[in-house]
């Protein structure tokens, strides 16, 4: 590794001109559609991206904080829906399966 990193350091690294960024473009291509990329569509799929992360975070601390007994409202209406539905039977299993 330590031959390696030594190789790294003794290749010469070429120098950008006088400062400027070379302006890059690329382009992605999904069967016929054809996608160009471009810095600032970098930067506003990379906010969309964290936007995207702070809702879903938000929504799932939402899901975290529902009391246990509203699911078990919810299963118990279920298991109700089910008996009306299907039958005894299958109301048992619904139990089973539930448990």
């Amino acid at each position: 590794m330590i031959s390696s990193g030594n190789l790294l350091a003794s290749t010469p690294v070429s120098e950008s001109t006088e400062g400027e960024s070379k302006e890059e473009t690329r382009m992605f291509k999904f069967g016929e559609l054809q996608v160009e990329l471009t810095r600032e569509k970098a930067y506003i799929g990379a906010a969309i991206g964290f936007v995207y992360g702070i809702i879903s975070w938000e929504l799932s601390q939402g899901i975290q904080n529902i009391p246990e007994s509203s699911f078990q409202y919810a299963n118990e209406n279920a298991l109700l829906i089910a008996q009306v539905d299907w039958g005894e039977s299958t109301m048992i299993e619904a139990e089973r399966l539930l448990l």
